[in-house]
């Protein structure tokens, strides 16, 4: 489903994109940002391209550059657009999931929590309450649920 693009959010899309383009040399990443581009200034962005909006919005982001450049407030409006795409509506689903896991833990006693490296930027979360054991893995994509075993 396409999203239509707030006022904020096109001219935020168009001065990112235009930077984005300019400061390129790959063809196929230029015409990728000139669709994008052409796109934002029409004020929706088709569903073939929120896939590369997001992989651009998410670079952006992970870098700390959109912050840099636009402040917190050109965050706010890139945090939303990330959300909308399916890069982004994968990681709400993702922490929605693991926020449902956690809340089953409500009124547990916790008894052991530990991290561990499973690679660069990767890491598990293991938290042993009185009742259940939780691994929760972490990465550039997110959390996830490892295992849950209940009477653990």
């Amino acid at each position: 489903m396409p999203i239509s693009l707030s006022p904020e959010e096109q001219e935020f899309l168009k001065e990112e994109l235009t930077f984005l383009y300019s400061h390129v040399s790959h063809e196929g990443m230029k015409s990728s940002y000139r669709k994008l581009l052409e796109w934002a200034h029409r004020g929706e962005v088709p569903d073939e391209y929120l896939e590369p909006l997001g992989k651009t919005l998410e670079t952006g982001l992970e870098t700390g550059r959109i912050r840099r450049v636009y402040s917190p407030e050109g965050e706010r409006i890139a945090l939303g657009l990330f959300s909308r795409t399916p890069l982004g509506r994968a990681l709400e689903e993702n922490l929605r999931t693991v926020n449902q896991a956690l809340s089953f833990l409500q009124g547990h006693t916790i008894e052991r929590l530990t991290f561990s490296l499973r690679g660069p930027g990767s890491f598990v979360a293991s938290l042993q309450t009185d009742r259940a054991l939780l691994s929760l893995s972490f990465d550039r994509h997110g959390p996830r649920i490892q295992s849950l075993e209940v009477g653990a």
